[in-house]
């Protein structure tokens, strides 16, 4: 019959092991809801209803314009909004009525122009527009923006965002707005 010390060796090494079984199946666990949540979150079902970019769906784009000169694409880097603002969200309240990507013959070179209503009955403090690029094999290139403030009910806003990607390299956009009330 083994002595006291044997059988404490014995649970302790009992123990332990349980407690890396339940280890693994908490690291399983959580890897598995990680994937999930990183599946749901790249489909985009986790953007709908928290306020968060509602895209249009993507439009084609066929411009063959020359890129920009080193000089051009500097200015244009210099310009463009890459971060998004912290205060605002999806709104109702503003609406895209139309857009398109025009390829200007300046340092702006690829952009994406619009308009924005307010068809609220208050005043929208900021508003920012949102394109997404893609290229050829539907890979995401960049995301670009452009904001203004204080947009009274009624009142349209004609925005510009810049797109640092050569006209080429872009086969379709998406775009959206969200803003924040005043």
């Amino acid at each position: 019959m083994p002595d006291a010390s044997v059988r404490a060796d014995e649970r302790s090494r009992r123990s332990q092991s349980d407690e890396h079984h339940e280890s693994r199946e908490s690291v399983h666990y959580s890897r598995r809801v990680a994937l999930v949540g990183g599946i749901l979150w790249f489909a985009g079902c986790l953007d709908r209803g928290d306020g968060g970019p509602a895209y249009t769906e993507r439009t084609p784009v066929t411009a063959d314009g020359d890129p920009r000169n080193e000089s051009e694409q500097r200015t244009a880097a210099t310009l463009v909004e890459r971060e998004p603002a912290d205060a605002v969200s999806s709104t109702v309240d503003a609406e895209i009525r139309d857009h398109e990507f025009v390829q200007e013959d300046d340092y702006r070179g690829s952009t994406v122009q619009g308009t924005i209503e307010n068809q609220g009955d208050d005043r929208l403090a900021i508003l920012e527009v949102r394109v997404r690029v893609y290229g050829e094999e539907d890979e995401h290139l960049g995301r670009y923006m452009s904001r203004t403030g204080d947009l009274e009910p009624g009142e349209q806003w004609a925005f510009t965002v810049i797109v640092l990607e050569a006209p080429t390299d872009i086969a379709s956009y998406d775009v959206d707005v969200l803003a924040a009330p005043g």
